[in-house]
């Protein structure tokens, strides 16, 4: 991925993510959480890009 995840981050804890310093990952309690927060990062992915 390029440029600034920040916005990612936010969504994924907003879906329910927890960062995993040791592994580096964000770690979700169910399936079900971690595919609503990727289909919402897929479907507002425009919204997300910084206007350059």
């Amino acid at each position: 991925m390029l440029g600034s995840l920040s916005g990612l981050a936010l969504t994924l804890k907003e879906f329910g993510g927890r960062w995993d310093r040791v592994e580096r990952v964000y770690v979700f309690a169910n399936w079900p959480m971690l595919e609503a927060a990727l289909e919402y990062c897929v479907r507002n992915k425009d919204e997300a890009r910084v206007p350059v």
